[in-house]
């Protein structure tokens, strides 16, 4: 489990330019310098991407997967909430190495004006007996923070509220396709599992609230499946 990405959050910027310069599936640190990002923001964007899924090591080698050419492929210049709602999914899969960044979208769904220090507490509280220095602690915070304000995930998704140093949470929730898609890929059919089980199995309500169980039932119905 990696804490803290050198203070640099996943930039939208960042993943269009990988899609729009990187042409072979390799990826290197290098070949990410070459498009402009410094070494330090190289080392963390190759910490986001292998976190989501989106760089896989195959044969030793670092290649870029295919579900990351197929979200550019669909929205190109990341501008739909969509695709933000299925980065998020992935980051809250226990496959996720980002533990910070897990942890904070999954550990209280809605609250209002938390200051850094009570999260950072929390987190403490969290993760004991294991102990991390104020200065890791800090540069969780500050990819945390970075990723939720350079991409919609923060004001446009209401995932990170960020005013008077005060953070907030109201998320929004996803579309019926996405999340169509996503209970598809963890159960394939799900017209006969009980809503309930569903909720159980997932992290859905710790990351959207309880309002996800009415689009969880529209889903295993059918209903606003073309929302």
């Amino acid at each position: 489990m990696i804490l803290s990405t050198n203070t640099f959050g996943l930039r939208k910027e960042w993943l269009i330019a990988v899609g729009n310069q990187v042409k072979d599936k390799l990826i290197t640190r290098n070949i990410l310098m070459e498009i402009g990002l410094g070494n330090r923001q190289a080392d963390a964007l190759m910490i986001w991407l292998r976190a989501l899924g989106y760089v896989i090591r195959v044969n030793g080698k670092l290649i870029i997967s295919s579900s990351f050419f197929r979200l550019l492929e669909i929205d190109p210049t990341l501008v739909d909430s969509s695709s933000w709602h299925k980065i998020l999914l992935k980051l809250i899969e226990p496959s996720c190495g980002l533990l910070f960044i897990r942890w904070y979208l999954l550990h209280s769904a809605t609250f209002v004006e938390k200051p850094k220090e009570v999260l950072l507490r929390e987190f403490e509280s969290y993760v004991y007996p294991k102990v991390f220095s104020t200065r890791t602690l800090n540069n969780a915070f500050s990819s945390l923070r970075d990723f939720m304000l350079r991409t919609p995930t923060g004001e446009e998704l209401g995932f990170f509220k960020y005013r008077c140093s005060l953070i907030s949470r109201d998320p929004q929730l996803p579309s019926t396709k996405v999340l169509e898609d996503y209970l598809e890929a963890c159960f394939g059919k799900i017209n006969d599992l009980p809503t309930s089980e569903i909720m159980e199995k997932t992290n859905l309500v710790q990351l959207y609230g309880q309002g996800i169980e009415r689009s969880i039932a529209n889903c295993r119905t059918g209903g606003g499946r073309n929302v």
